[in-house]
């Protein structure tokens, strides 16, 4: 059965509330670098791992990234392949390809080797496999190893369209997404001693499939004919499930922060129903009307430059890091913010919306 005759949405799959939710994934991993970077104050008390949280910014990015795949997938009558692996490629691969010097530079002027063979090391960050390589995957650019799982997911839906489109295979589908991820992390666990390991292997594509998938269930049931019309009635009752549900998954991790990865119920279980909170979260914002008091904070327009901020941001820590630490933080962190923000609109701006028309 042809998708269409179950799935509806308009051709705009951009939203203002949906932009400020990839706005504040950025923020989340611009404050968790910065922290880790040593640039903001010492957190003490009960906002010690507040900083850490940070990097579940990658986290929301994978379930709102299931959530557009999914769409652009079940939304036309008839499925393209090759416009599909068009607009992926223009989406990801400017952009990175015009950092991708930058960075070089910077790895040059700090006399920092690479840990493989150049030419090998360039290689496989084209190809997007650089993150299969725990001595390559940030090399470069640290915040350049999420591409080697996103990219992979990308060539994963490719696979699989023709059978998501059908209404029974769908649920096949995505219920072997979970299933593969839960495997998968579970292996880790048991195979793979050390938090370090675990967190490299754990978070491979494969290991992050539940996020996408369902991220992805939540656009199929925004666009269900069925179901959509009764999440539009709903959207405020969702969207504050969504948070209440959110907060408690992150309260939970909070008080098993130090033994995330040895603990089986957090390194194999809790980023599934962190992800189900988030997914309901993004129904919910999937509802909401434009507003001036959301466009006022500037979330929304962050989220529109988002993937260009997360190429650069680490640019001007590093930057003012190495280069300028007798700097006052409390001037540097307004300049390092200013920077990185200048930095990620020229590029959304010059390559981004150049070959990715429909980010105009």
């Amino acid at each position: 059965m042809n998708s269409s005759k179950i799935f509806h949405l308009e051709e705009n799959s951009r939203t203002q509330s949906l932009d400020a939710l990839r706005g504040v994934a950025i923020a989340m991993v611009f404050f968790y670098h910065l922290a880790a970077m040593k640039q903001l104050p010492e957190f003490k008390g009960s906002l010690a791992m507040l900083p850490a949280f940070g990097m579940f910014g990658v986290d929301l990015f994978y379930i709102l990234s299931g959530y557009f795949i999914t769409r652009a997938l079940l939304r036309n009558p008839t499925w393209d392949a090759p416009r599909f692996l068009r607009s992926r490629v223009s989406r990801i691969y400017p952009a990175f390809l015009v950092s991708l010097p930058v960075f070089l530079a910077l790895r040059w002027l700090q006399n920092m080797p690479f840990d493989l063979h150049l030419g090998l090391n360039l290689v496989l960050h084209a190809l997007m496999l650089h993150n299969f390589f725990p001595e390559i995957g940030g090399s470069i650019n640290g915040p350049y190893w999420t591409l080697g799982v996103e990219f992979p997911y990308y060539m994963i839906m490719l696979a699989v369209a023709p059978f998501m489109r059908q209404r029974g295979a769908y649920w096949v589908c995505t219920g072997l997404m979970l299933l593969v991820a839960l495997t998968w992390r579970s292996a880790v666990f048991v195979n793979y001693p050390g938090a370090t390991s675990r967190f490299f292997h754990a978070t491979q594509v494969f290991g992050t499939l539940d996020e996408f998938f369902i991220g992805g269930l939540a656009a199929y049931l925004v666009g269900h004919r069925k179901w959509g019309p009764w999440l539009k009635e709903n959207g405020w009752l969702i969207l504050g499930i969504g948070l209440a549900f959110t907060l408690a998954t992150l309260c939970y991790q909070e008080s098993r922060f130090l033994t995330y990865w040895a603990d089986p119920e957090t390194a194999i279980i809790w980023r599934t129903p962190f992800a189900a909170s988030i997914s309901m979260v993004i129904m919910g914002c999937a509802q909401l009307a434009p507003t001036k008091v959301l466009k006022w904070t500037g979330l929304p327009w962050l989220g529109k430059i988002s993937y260009s901020l997360y190429l650069y941001h680490m640019l001007p820590i590093i930057l003012r890091a190495v280069y300028f630490p007798e700097v006052d933080r409390v001037v540097a962190r307004p300049a390092m913010a200013m920077a990185s923000v200048a930095l990620a609109w020229l590029s959304w701006r010059h390559v981004e919306t150049r070959f990715h028309k429909t980010l105009r």
